[in-house]
């Protein structure tokens, strides 16, 4: 290991930050027998931007046996405002 990180540091700038506990929307916790990777605190933190942290759990919220298709259905009229969580004040309107 400190091999490789002599070879990264040749390389690039790099600083040692300890131990990963979070990257990229991903948590990751040290186990004795490896690792876990959870995105728990990234789906807390959207509940929480989206006001939701309260709401109800649903077990499933589709059907399981759907086909859905990329076809199916209209289009929508603004699907900017879907492809990420945004506070209501700052939504696209028109």
């Amino acid at each position: 290991m400190e091999w490789f990180l002599h070879q990264v540091k040749l390389a690039f700038l790099v600083c040692d930050l300890g131990p990963l506990h979070y990257f990229l929307g991903i948590q990751v916790k040290q186990l004795s027998d490896g690792i876990l990777l959870t995105q728990e605190k990234y789906i807390e933190d959207l509940l929480k931007e989206t006001n939701m942290a309260t709401s109800k759990p649903c077990s499933t919220p589709l059907a399981v046996s759907s086909n859905l298709s990329k076809t199916m259905g209209v289009l929508l009229p603004n699907p900017k405002q879907y492809r990420q969580i945004m506070p209501l004040t700052e939504l696209e309107v028109g």
